[in-house]
């Protein structure tokens, strides 16, 4: 599986969980304590995650990782 479809493909769920929850990037970066720039560039695929920043991210999205990575994996079914 090609590197790049995969980081659409989290991006696009990251995106999209965040603004279900009414999140911009500046909050989401606030509950995370990553950089906004950061966020950006996953949202748009152009970084990928590591293990510590999938944990982060559910955290502050009110997720358990593990329904991170099934959201994920719906989504990349979906491509």
């Amino acid at each position: 599986m090609h590197s790049e479809r995969i980081g659409q493909a989290f991006g696009r769920t990251i995106r999209r969980l965040r603004t279900d929850r009414d999140l911009t990037q500046e909050a989401l970066s606030y509950e995370t304590g990553l950089d906004r720039s950061f966020l950006s560039k996953l949202e748009n695929g152009h970084k990928l995650p590591t293990l510590s920043t999938m944990i982060r991210l559910a955290k502050a999205l009110d997720l358990s990782i593990g329904r991170l990575v099934s959201e994920f994996e719906e989504e990349l079914e979906r491509d």
